[in-house]
């Protein structure tokens, strides 16, 4: 699941790594996805958080509403770091960082800053594989738009888009999520339910 509505959303900054609160409409967003939830019987062993506050807290909101006994934070599922973008207006960005014509997979934003696409695409399968090795029956992830296209496109083996132009992309809005099975005795992954 991605976060709900931050205020990095709505000041048109560049979120990534930028710390940005919920605001009141992310948190509301947050609860009509527990009220969604709990209509549907549905229950998770353990939530799995970033460590950035606007998914932190959509997952606690998700926690106490759900009353799951176990909240995790792991730095696998921050946002992908757009290094000297992060926290900066979108205009502001532009005129001090004009995007280059192409980026390939292993450049780095400005200043050689934040991760290349292949260093996002590794952490979300450490990511996959560390959700996978819990062993649970059920587990709420709660992350980033980012990061979270490259955890399911690794998991589909979908290639991820270098440049951020072209290629395979999940649109994930505030709250939305993925509802993926695994089987572990065929390595096989299913995607259930896309909720946007």
């Amino acid at each position: 699941m991605r976060h709900g509505r931050s205020l990095a959303d709505e000041e048109g900054r560049i979120e990534s790594r930028y710390d940005s609160p919920l605001t009141k409409a992310g948190v509301e967003a947050a609860r009509s996805a527990g009220e969604r939830f709990l209509e549907g019987g549905v229950s998770f062993d353990c939530i799995i958080t970033s460590e950035l506050r606007r998914a932190r807290r959509t997952g606690e909101i998700l926690r106490d509403m759900l009353r799951v006994g176990r909240l995790e934070q792991s730095p696998l599922l921050n946002e992908v770091d757009r290094g000297l973008l992060c926290g900066l207006e979108r205009e502001e960005a532009d005129a001090r960082y004009p995007a280059p014509a192409f980026r390939g997979r292993f450049a780095r934003y400005p200043g050689d800053s934040g991760e290349s696409q292949c260093e996002a695409r590794s952490r979300a399968l450490l990511a996959v594989r560390a959700i996978v090795c819990l062993g649970l029956e059920s587990v709420l992830v709660v992350s980033h738009g980012g990061i979270l296209n490259e955890i399911v496109g690794a998991i589909m083996n979908i290639p991820s888009s270098s440049d951020g132009r072209s290629g395979a992309f999940f649109s994930f809005g505030n709250c939305g999520y993925a509802r993926l099975q695994y089987r572990p005795d065929r390595d096989s992954w299913f995607l259930l339910e896309f909720c946007r």
